[in-house]
């Protein structure tokens, strides 16, 4: 039987130009949020805990617009139809909760926990951080009706968007009922402390499963020359899809042992600075492998 992708469709000059630009821009903003925290460090705020820890200092605004903007790109890049273009569009879905939701921080004397907690949001910022899930809560009603009307003017859908449509109707309960519906609420003091990595966590494993799908399914066709030897990209997908994954194994460990010997390695910040480079990089040689198509065949052929 013949191969369906074999007679390759002709990309459009404009979306590819697209595509191209929209994977510039999830690059630069890592570039952008990189040379925001170099300013902050070297200005005399030091090494923090996490990336995320930034929040509370200058770089906020930054870091906020990095992983909003993002995640709207994540959305918006189309993927192999199945699982690729769904865990995109998950992650891209979570990526605002990361930005709008801090990591709690250890209590100080002018802004201790309430309830005694070891760690928490400072009320000062809780204000915006409501204002904001809010909105984000809003929009996803807007967005999710928009989903849903598209995936049902499509005679044939894709197994994978159904159960992505289901999946993003639970998310989306799921955090309304932790967020609440007032300042009372029994779960809101949970959701400060915790829903930064309730999102966080997902949204990274989403995107090391894209790619890794990119190191199994890349067109061989597609060659890459470096030092004057050829290879495709999957090896290179596979190389950075497995550095994600020992980068995320070793804050635990690293963790565990500066623990035991009382040092002051900020592991956490370190492996997330070394995943945001690997993210960047996908992207580029994502850029690159796709410069004159745009898209995978597969992405084509489905629009």
């Amino acid at each position: 039987m013949a191969n369906p992708l074999s007679a390759r469709p002709v990309p459009d000059e404009v979306a590819v130009k697209t595509y191209l630009y929209l994977r510039l821009s999830i690059i630069m903003s890592v570039v952008l949020l990189a040379f925001s925290l170099t300013g902050e460090i070297t200005r005399g705020v030091g090494w923090l805990g996490s990336i995320s820890a930034y929040y509370y200092t200058p770089v906020r605004s930054i870091f906020v617009a990095v992983i909003v903007g993002t995640g709207f790109a994540l959305v918006a890049i189309k993927g192999r139809p199945g699982p690729e273009d769904t865990f995109l569009n998950l992650a891209g879905m979570l990526a605002p909760l990361v930005a709008f939701v801090p990591t709690p921080v250890s209590p100080t004397r002018d802004l201790p926990c309430p309830g005694g907690h070891a760690r928490c949001v400072p009320a000062e910022f809780v204000p915006g951080i409501e204002n904001n899930v809010y909105a984000l809560l809003a929009i996803g009603v807007v967005v999710l009706g928009v989903a849903y009307a598209t995936a049902a003017r499509d005679a044939r859908p894709d197994p994978w968007t159904r159960r992505g449509f289901g999946v993003s109707v639970a998310i989306w309960l799921a955090f309304l009922g932790w967020f609440g519906f007032g300042e009372g609420w029994v779960l809101r003091d949970s959701f400060l402390r915790a829903a930064h990595y309730a999102a966080a966590i997902p949204m990274f494993l989403l995107i090391v499963a894209v790619v890794f799908i990119n190191a199994s399914r890349s067109d061989p066709d597609h060659t890459l020359t470096v030092a004057g030897r050829t290879t495709d990209y999957r090896p290179i997908y596979r190389l950075i899809a497995w550095c994600m994954l020992g980068s995320a194994a070793v804050v635990g460990i690293g963790a565990l042992a500066t623990s035991r010997a009382d040092a002051d390695i900020a592991w956490v910040f370190l492996i997330e600075a070394a995943l945001l480079a690997l993210f960047a990089a996908f992207w580029v040689f994502q850029g690159i492998e796709y410069r004159e198509a745009g898209a995978p065949a597969e992405a084509l052929a489905s629009e």
